[in-house]
């Protein structure tokens, strides 16, 4: 068959009429065409055949295509990150980015960033075409693609469009732990929290157990968000400190954000570690040790507190006066303004700023979080400062900084540095106070929860101890009545000379309720909120229940009418 059709007469060159010259000579016509013909599809092909070369080897380097990457073969550039319990709580998976050569599309370059929008959600339109305009080669379409997304950006079938290996760090709780655990920018490198404080050795695959607890973390949360919605509360925040090794169990503060998705300044802030607040009354109990400390004070010692102290124009004079002298015990349990200054009176100005530089309240702790506050205090160490500062007024400090202060009076007068990684065996530092005197404190915190202003942070089955502090909000050089931060401070466990966790708990900006008779101090808001925290997390750390600390527990707050209440509550 072959062989006939070579021998068949090509209508194109034979033609009966024409003579054997004039045939050859359109015979050679034709193989010219041919031959022409034959070279244009040649070069036709051969241009695809490079473009292929270019798309699938060379064009290799330019998009940094690599081979595929699943799950058993991919190694991440940063350590996971887990509780203390070994629960993943933040780890890196691999991902994909795209990008866009505009000089590469097929399609007009509109038409493209209109379904590229529709596949995108927080793709910018807009952007990306005045770049296009501007005369750039490479835009960023997504730096961190899902798969659904790089499936329908591949389906567009664009050369211009290519795709790059990348990773996404995920933290499989989402705003839970954000302000310890911080996040990543784009290019996953730490930019806040532990991400950043420890870059280098999550980078070097260092594992990293943190001292969190994800039970207690989500139970703190939800107590939190209840008490914001209850007292309509601006914010709050709350942490817990182990007091054998200084470990951050759990550390709330809301509102929060979600790592990796736009926050407001006010839910980046980490209230516990960069906030500086005014104490108001729980500062008392340090002015109660500096007496004890000095020798020149004891329980029984009486005060006067029976005419208000005034300074300059001012009168410092108590919620509930008295018209009788108090002992240093009735000063603390009825949260006396007038008899802690009369403490300071009798030990010494000078005596008060070395003991808080003693005790560390004057200097900035350090963790391994990289946003931490310094106090605030008085340059000048005199009158009428050193006189508020004794129920919590003119200085101020980060809920961490003074709650590991508190742990370290409370816990036998041990120094303690606080850390939010794992700890396996107690800390120990030098004594900053007499063994005794700590013993002393925690048995006047926990009167506080039995007889005084704490009594609704009192949970049947566990020792608690501890005090509740009301101050006003400082704005603009001056304090706004009726706005005020309530903190409760204290500690919990089965012993009362061993207590196991301490609890700082703040409200900023509770307001008064029907069923808080107008009242929105510490008593009424902070100290149950800290009664519903204690009565969360017990069991989940361990603690057993007493039965001698159940029959202490007899007489809820809730069955006290308010002026019965307040004999012992002050304003601060």
């Amino acid at each position: 068959m072959i062989r006939d059709s070579l021998l068949t007469p090509n209508p194109l060159t034979h033609h009966p009429d024409l003579g054997a010259g004039q045939q050859h000579l359109s015979l050679h016509l034709a193989h010219t065409r041919m031959t022409i013909l034959s070279l244009c599809f040649g070069l036709l092909f051969g241009a695809l055949g490079l473009r292929m070369v270019d798309l699938s080897v060379l064009g290799l380097e330019e998009w940094e295509l690599k081979p595929e990457v699943t799950l058993e073969t991919y190694m991440p550039t940063r350590a996971p990150i887990y509780d203390r319990h070994h629960r993943l709580i933040a780890t890196t998976i691999p991902a994909a980015s795209a990008s866009l050569r505009p000089h590469k599309l097929l399609n007009k370059p509109d038409v493209i960033i209109k379904k590229i929008s529709k596949i995108l959600p927080t793709f910018d339109a807009k952007d990306a075409v005045e770049r296009i305009k501007e005369g750039k080669k490479f835009i960023w379409l997504s730096r961190k693609l899902s798969p659904s997304q790089q499936d329908k950006l591949l389906l567009l079938g664009e050369p211009g469009i290519g795709f790059h290996e990348s990773e996404h760090r995920i933290y499989p709780y989402g705003s839970l732990f954000a302000h310890v655990l911080g996040q990543t920018n784009i290019d996953n490198k730490g930019i806040s929290g532990l991400e950043y404080g420890l870059d280098e050795k999550i980078q070097s695959q260092e594992e990293i157990v943190t001292s969190l607890d994800l039970s207690c973390q989500e139970v703190i949360t939800k107590v939190l968000m209840r008490a914001i919605k209850k007292f309509k509360a601006k914010a709050a925040n709350a942490l817990v400190i182990k007091l054998d090794t200084g470990e951050v169990i759990s550390s709330v503060s809301l509102p929060a954000f979600a790592p990796g998705q736009k926050a407001s300044e006010e839910g980046r802030f980490n209230r516990n570690t960069l906030g500086s607040y005014e104490m108001g009354s729980i500062l008392k109990a340090i002015n109660v040790v500096m007496a004890l400390e000095s020798g020149k004070a004891h329980l029984d010692t009486l005060y006067d507190t029976t005419k208000p102290i005034a300074i300059g124009r001012f009168r410092i004079k108590d919620f509930h006066p008295v018209d009788h002298w108090l002992s240093l015990d009735q000063i603390f349990l009825k949260s006396s303004n007038i008899g802690s200054i009369r403490i300071l009176q009798s030990v010494g100005i000078e005596a008060q700023r070395a003991f808080f530089r003693h005790i560390g309240l004057l200097d900035r702790i350090t963790t391994e979080l990289p946003e931490v506050g310094s106090p605030h205090y008085p340059v000048k160490w005199q009158e009428p400062s050193c006189y508020t500062i004794t129920y919590g007024y003119g200085i101020s400090f980060t809920p961490l900084h003074f709650a590991s202060t508190i742990a370290a009076l409370m816990r036998g007068g041990e120094a303690l540095k606080p850390t939010f990684l794992k700890r396996s065996s107690p800390q120990h530092g030098p004594h900053l106070i007499k063994p005794e005197t700590s013993s002393i404190l925690r048995n006047l915190m926990h009167r506080v929860v039995q007889e005084g202003t704490a009594r609704k942070a009192k949970v049947p089955g566990y020792i608690i101890s501890g005090k509740t502090g009301t101050a006003n909000v400082l704005k603009d050089g001056r304090y706004v009545d009726g706005k005020v931060v309530t903190s409760f401070i204290g500690t919990i466990g089965s012993q009362l000379d061993k207590p196991e966790y301490l609890l700082l708990a703040m409200l900023d900006e509770p307001q008064p309720l029907q069923e808080t008779f107008g009242f929105n101090a510490a008593g009424w808001n902070a100290a149950p909120v800290a009664g519903e925290i204690f009565k969360g997390i017990a069991p989940l750390l361990g603690i057993e229940p007493t039965p001698q600390a159940a029959g202490q527990n007899k007489s809820p707050l809730l069955k006290i009418i308010p002026t019965t209440f307040f004999k012992t509550e002050s304003k601060g």
